[in-house]
């Protein structure tokens, strides 16, 4: 199953919906995890270069990026521009297990356990301080990041185009079908975000066919701490973000993050 529900979406976008700018190509340093025994992780680390540094670098956020279920880091290798660019963020993006060139065969607890590992290198190896870290999922790693983050040190979480939990998502498109009885990997994450007191920042395209808009709806209004909704108008599933996204992330965190206070600045 989470091989197959994202991938259906491919049929559906014939191209970004909403204009884009071509990411630069930012260089990375492959980084190999050990998640448990039996266990290898493949992840990749993009150190912001200074010249896109906003705050001095041991002050400056670190993105802890959960990809969605389609492709591995190979796919998503805009992301490390593109939070360098919206945060001038050093940035960690994994493959979970069985994703990519790590090993393994994915399941819901499986992958908590590989952000886990994740987080645990930024933590102890990189001796990142926790409240630099800005978690932040997209699609399936939506599930992934609120998972981690319930029970984490961090600054605060970003979901993007992701559910309210996943057994919902089938069930929109194909209600007859009994989904909570045969789909076993669940990731409730409206359940955990109740309870959850930090900044979150929350967006979803209003024409996104694989996860409908209104699970972001019911995610913001489940969310207990200070949150932010931005609409992408004209935004399908896997439509890139739009440039002004990285504003409105920027100037969210430096509102509600001391530490980040400097991140609001012009940049003119």
């Amino acid at each position: 199953m989470l091989r197959t529900i994202e991938r259906l979406s491919v049929f559906y976008n014939w191209g970004p919906a909403v204009p884009f700018p071509a990411a630069r190509v930012a260089e990375a340093a492959d980084v190999w995890l050990t998640a448990e025994v039996g266990v290898e992780l493949h992840a990749a680390f993009y150190e912001c270069p200074d010249e896109y540094r906003r705050l001095p670098a041991e002050q400056s956020p670190v993105v802890l990026f959960f990809h969605g279920n389609a492709g591995s880091i190979r796919r998503w290798r805009h992301i490390g521009s593109r939070w360098q660019d919206a945060l001038g963020a050093d940035v960690l993006v994994l493959d979970y297990r069985g994703y990519g060139r790590s090993s393994g065969t994915p399941t819901e607890a499986g992958l908590y356990i590989d952000a886990r590992a994740a987080y645990e290198y930024l933590t102890q190896d990189r001796a990142v301080d926790p409240e630099r870290i800005v978690i932040v999922g997209q699609s399936l790693g939506g599930g992934v990041a609120v998972n981690l983050a319930h029970d984490s040190a961090h600054a605060a979480l970003v979901l993007e185009s992701t559910f309210t939990r996943l057994t919902e998502v089938p069930s929109a498109r194909l209600p007859w079908l009994p989904t909570e009885r045969w789909m076993r990997n669940r990731f409730g994450s409206i359940d955990l975000l109740s309870q959850y007191l930090k900044p979150l920042f929350v967006s979803h395209g209003d024409r996104d066919w694989l996860i409908p808009y209104a699970h972001a709806e019911r995610l913001v209004e489940a969310t207990a701490g200070p949150v932010e909704f931005m609409t992408l108008p004209g935004m399908n599933h896997s439509d890139r973000r739009p440039p002004e996204y990285n504003e409105r992330v920027r100037r969210f965190l430096a509102e509600h993050l001391p530490q980040f206070r400097g991140l609001g600045e012009s940049d003119d």
